[in-house]
């Protein structure tokens, strides 16, 4: 069973990635239909995948805890890990990415970012309430605004939230100047 698709256009090449319940990533190119090739080093289902421009991968281990780790296509092997999920998500974690700069999940009713050159956690926000437990979150194509499902009255709509980066690279530059700091 396929628990997710997504489009890639890597190198002009327009291709679909999906991910499932047999543990693999398998990637197709979009205009013939032929399997390019099957990523398959995953212990447990695989439930999310984003190509922008790198491979994100969320699933489960076999113990049933979530993670999301970026996937390094030429070594067919896990990149670097993300902490910062819940121990073990309810239903699939929705991730974006901003600019190649910044990943976000909705997960525990929250929006949680990263800084892609780290695993550890930048910040999160819950939006000023109202997320589902796994709210689904979409930037656009400028990265500037981010579109994240919300249940009033069990009827989910979209919320615009302008993401700035100046708040986040401001956070940024507070921790390494506290790092600075902790030095002398």
């Amino acid at each position: 069973m396929v628990n997710n698709l997504a489009f890639s256009n890597r190198n002009r090449k327009l291709s679909i990635i999906s991910c499932g319940e047999d543990r693999t990533i398998k990637v197709w190119d979009a205009v013939t239909g032929n399997m390019l090739y099957t990523l398959e080093e995953h212990e447990a289902p695989v439930y999310s995948v984003c190509p922008h421009p790198k491979l994100f991968i969320c699933g489960t281990s076999n113990g049933g805890e979530s993670y999301l780790v970026e996937w390094n296509k030429c070594k067919e092997a896990i990149k670097r890990v993300y902490h910062g999920l819940w121990k073990q998500s309810v239903g699939v974690v929705q991730f974006d990415t901003m600019k190649s700069r910044f990943l976000a999940t909705g997960d525990e009713s929250k929006i949680k970012f990263w800084d892609m050159d780290k695993g550890n956690i930048l910040t999160t926000t819950a939006a000023e309430g109202g997320l589902p437990v796994s709210p689904c979150i979409q930037f656009n194509k400028e990265g500037v605004l981010l579109a994240v499902s919300t249940s009033e009255k069990e009827s989910k709509y979209l919320q615009m939230l302008m993401v700035y980066d100046f708040c986040i690279l401001l956070k940024i530059l507070l921790e390494w100047l506290l790092q600075l700091l902790q030095r002398f």
